[in-house]
């Protein structure tokens, strides 16, 4: 069940990070060298990551422990989760 407030709530996609790396190239400004998320943002990425992968992804990789590590590579640039990030929001690092 879909609530009114989920409706409202920013979030993150693998597509949107391609679409603001895709943006910046064209813009011709600089690329970052990793991007930080959330850690709310940190799961539903990891999931749209595994999801499109295209090799089956091991069940040792899907481990809890590997929460805190780097959450994937997205066009050459690392995403990692912070706590400090609020909500569907990401910070470029150079």
């Amino acid at each position: 069940m879909i609530q009114f407030g989920d409706l409202c709530r920013p979030s993150l996609t693998v597509d949107g990070l391609r679409n603001l790396l895709a943006d910046r190239r064209t813009a011709r400004l600089p690329i970052p060298r990793a991007i930080l998320v959330s850690e709310y943002d940190r799961r539903d990425l990891n999931q749209d990551l595994l999801g499109g992968s295209v090799r089956p992804v091991a069940k040792a990789d899907q481990a809890p422990e590997h929460d805190g590590q780097a959450i994937g590579v997205v066009e050459g640039v690392v995403v990692m989760s912070h706590p400090d990030i609020s909500r569907g929001k990401a910070r470029l690092v150079f």
